[in-house]
């Protein structure tokens, strides 16, 4: 490649001669789409300058339209790099998409357009940018805004993840241009495993993987690097390779060869679009409803650009209503619909280089909800900070056996007052942030909590999501009143009574992990049973007892199944009760099981226990 051409460079090997088989940080994310919409809609949120909007456009190309790309992108330059790295271990993905080409002569690209951002500000190779974060280096993060979203530099590497041919195009409108430069600035990277390739007659030469597409800038060393393409050669070449956009700020990123690498399900734009369009609503409403952020997201759909908006018979209607009433809410608290707010402290540990902890507040926000088995977010809580991306929603349907169904929401940081955030809102998303591992999916106990924070911060998380527990258990776990009628609808789930062993000497048998739910026809039920003593034949058994008001004994409740999950065991239900022999095998038993239907519920009183009686058995000697 000459120094006035636009094609591809790959970079040799370094003097060590190290090879790599990909890029390590794959294997940091779930290869899912739902880790995609995630990160890269974070990225550009992270970029926004005032309210951002993300365009999501999958397009399949063949025939005459397949060939213009190709030409446009030089894919004779970048082929024999493909070709080569296909036949590495590292390569197979490469191999199956260049055999799917050919036999297909049709493939799909996904283009991500963002409005109102910074767009890829920096110099080529010098100072921290965001150009050389996204297009040059590798497990780095310039990214220091305490609401940023992420601070590992891994979240970029799901773009080169879901290209089948590892190979990613940008063009981008810049917020400011370097000196002497015009936007747009037009550049591609592709990141292969290490390949060689013939030289001279006999020998290979070899690189690294990574490569880009852009002019061929000669070095003063003699060396060669492709650079960005800018001002009007770069708006030319952005409309042959789909990359044109409007002017305003921000970039577009086009994936060749787009799919979904972990799933089986077919890779067209019918298939991929919907799960796209759930995966950007589910983690970013708070985004689309925060007065400083109000992202937007577009979902082109045969050629139609539709807003993306959650309507109210969406499953997260009850979540955006939990934000919206956070400061409303409601007289009572008994009913579908119904609001409590609950704020909850928080204890910091000082940040490294500091004296003083922090101590600060989170709100947990608490709808009551209809029972409604097909909705997946029943039960949760929503966790997010300052960026408005749902970080997790978090299972709490299991708490206890008495709650009733709800939706919750924990604002944390600065989404708690995006506009005028308190010091202790900015110490929080500080270390909310530092809390979340690679993946931006939990806050968990990390290295980079470590190096910021004095020691107390493991026991400051795991402090926080005791008090949301036990917030909801008073919130939800009321027990129902008892009247002539009884409740209208049995909605509760009511704690269990545990009986095992004497009370005069220890049990042989420990008893764990016993819950119950009733469903509105059956109560369901599981738990854990485990021998004191290994090696030894036991037996037990299982009983459903419906409690009085006195938390006597009222009625038996007939067991009608019971799964002992594969275990070494024989199990036998007679007259409603669930009778189990184990060999000495069975060092641990993991039950599940449900009762009888109940013809009528409004007879029901309120709580039920489940006794489980268990002893060895002796074996006669022989």
């Amino acid at each position: 490649m000459t120094r006035a051409t636009v094609g591809w460079l790959f970079d040799g090997l370094p003097p060590s001669g190290a090879r790599r088989g990909g890029d390590p940080s794959e294997y940091v994310f779930r290869h899912d789409i739902e880790s995609f919409v995630r990160e890269v809609v974070q990225n550009a949120n992270d970029q926004a300058l005032g309210w951002p909007m993300v365009r999501f456009e999958l397009i399949e190309l063949a025939g005459e339209s397949l060939n213009r790309f190709l030409e446009a992108v030089c894919w004779q330059s970048l082929l024999p790099h493909l070709l080569a790295a296909a036949e590495t271990r590292g390569g197979r993905s490469v191999k199956q998409a260049l055999r799917d080409l050919e036999q297909r002569q049709r493939f799909m690209v996904l283009k991500v357009e963002d409005r109102n951002t910074i767009g890829l500000t920096g110099e080529e190779t010098e100072g921290e940018s965001h150009f050389r974060a996204l297009c040059k280096d590798t497990l780095y993060s310039h990214k220091i805004a305490a609401t940023a979203g992420g601070s590992y530099g891994l979240g970029k590497s799901v773009l080169w993840s879901f290209s089948a041919f590892s190979t990613v195009l940008f063009n981008s409108i810049l917020s400011q241009d370097p000196e002497g430069r015009c936007s747009p600035r037009l550049i591609g990277r592709a990141e292969l495993p290490s390949h060689g390739l013939p030289a001279k007659v006999g020998r290979v030469r070899w690189f690294t993987g990574s490569g880009w597409f852009g002019r061929a800038t000669k070095l003063r060393d003699g060396a060669e690097r492709a650079e960005s393409i800018w001002e009007k050669e770069a708006s030319e070449r952005a409309k042959s390779l789909l990359l044109d956009r409007p002017d305003r700020s921000g970039t577009t990123i086009l994936i060749l060869g787009f799919r979904d690498p972990a799933d089986e399900a077919d890779d067209s734009v019918a298939s991929l679009t919907p799960r796209i369009r759930e995966a950007a609503l589910k983690y970013f409403w708070p985004s689309m409803l925060m007065d400083t952020r109000r992202l937007k997201l577009f979902l082109v759909c045969d050629g139609k650009e539709n807003s993306l908006s959650i309507d109210p018979a969406d499953h997260l209607f009850a979540f955006t209503e939990c934000y919206r009433n956070r400061r409303r809410p409601s007289d009572s608290f008994e009913k579908p619909g119904d609001i409590a707010v609950k704020t909850i402290p928080i204890e910091l540990p000082a940040a490294i280089g500091q004296q003083r902890s922090i101590s600060g507040e989170v709100d947990l926000v608490v709808r009551l909800a209809e029972h409604g088995p097909a909705d997946p977010y029943l039960g949760r809580v929503a966790l997010f900070r300052g960026p408005g991306m749902v970080v997790r929603y978090w299972d709490r349907s299991g708490l206890t056996a008495a709650m009733q169904p709800f939706h919750a929401i924990l604002i944390c940081g600065q989404a708690r007052n995006p506009r005028l955030p308190s010091e202790s809102d900015l110490a929080i998303e500080r270390f909310l942030r530092a809390a979340e591992p690679p993946g931006h999916d939990d806050w968990i106990s990390t290295p980079a909590l470590k190096q910021e924070f004095r020691r107390g911060y493991a026991k400051s998380i795991e402090r926080l999501k005791d008090q949301v527990s036990e917030q909801l258990r008073k919130l939800l776990s009321t027990r129902p009143r008892v009247g002539t009628e009884g409740p209208d609808k049995l909605k509760k789930r009511f704690p269990i009574g545990i009986r095992g062993g004497s009370e005069k000497e220890p049990s042989p048998f420990f008893f764990s992990r016993l819950e119950a739910r009733f469903d509105g026809e059956r109560w369901r039920f599981q738990g854990e049973i485990r021998p004191a003593s290994l090696n030894i034949p036991w037996h037990a058994e299982l009983r459903l007892q419906e409690l009085g008001e006195d938390d006597k004994p009222v009625e038996s409740v007939p067991i009608e199944s019971l799964d002992t999950n594969g275990a070494p065991v024989i199990c036998q239900i007679k007259e409603g009760c669930a009778h189990i022999t184990a060999s000495r095998n069975a060092s641990r038993l993991r039950f599940s099981g449900s009762s009888a239907a109940w013809g009528n519920t409004s007879g029901i009183l309120g709580e039920l226990e489940i006794t489980v009686a268990g002893w060895l058995i002796e074996e006669s000697a022989t």
